[in-house]
């Protein structure tokens, strides 16, 4: 996970998160805001992402 402020002087963290069979996470915190995003490679071998909404328990 990485801290930074943005230009506009916002702080967010971000955190990205590789897997065995190629499969990545990016999340992406801020200031109450929580996005995610699921990429993977398909059985053709291309490359393939979705937002995935992120509940609150």
């Amino acid at each position: 996970m990485a801290n930074a402020t943005s230009a506009a002087g916002n702080a967010f963290t971000r955190a990205i998160s590789a897997t065995p069979d190629k499969s990545v996470w990016f999340r992406f915190f801020d200031e109450g805001d929580d996005d995610a995003t699921y990429c993977w490679v398909d059985e053709n071998e291309e490359p393939r992402c979705k937002l995935v909404e992120v509940k609150e328990d």
